[in-house]
């Protein structure tokens, strides 16, 4: 039979062990809290306007499925998108609704080196 001083260091051992664990998931979590909240509108990631896909545009605000196919159709008929502002080309998008999205989204140049290459020369 179990006596009452078996079941009370089992229960202190369970408690020091629980207390071990929240302290280290504590400190993992330490210090990224102030990662987010220095700015809570950051986004996590961007879409590149040149590569994301329908289903990825979508997921912007004030884009559903239709305007995002709008904009994958624009990109291949009209070539990439040289900047943000240049999505505008696509129809049913304005000023207004860039402005929106322009924090979730980034225009990776087509050619790198040369866009360096200017911007280095003198």
């Amino acid at each position: 039979m179990i006596d009452r001083a078996d079941i009370q260091q089992w229960l202190t051992a369970l408690t020091i062990l629980g207390a071990i664990l929240m302290t280290i998931g504590y400190c993992n979590l330490r210090g990224r809290e102030t990662e987010f909240a220095s700015d809570p509108r950051r986004p996590i990631f961007q879409l590149d306007l040149n590569d994301a896909s329908v289903a990825e545009l979508s997921l912007l605000p004030q884009i559903g499925p239709v305007l995002a196919g709008r904009i994958v159709a624009e990109r291949a008929t009209g070539g990439n998108f040289l900047s943000v502002d240049d999505v505008q080309r696509t129809p049913g998008i304005g000023p207004a609704r860039v402005e929106r999205i322009r924090q979730y989204v980034d225009v990776d140049p087509p050619n790198k080196l040369v866009k360096n290459l200017v911007a280095a020369s003198p």
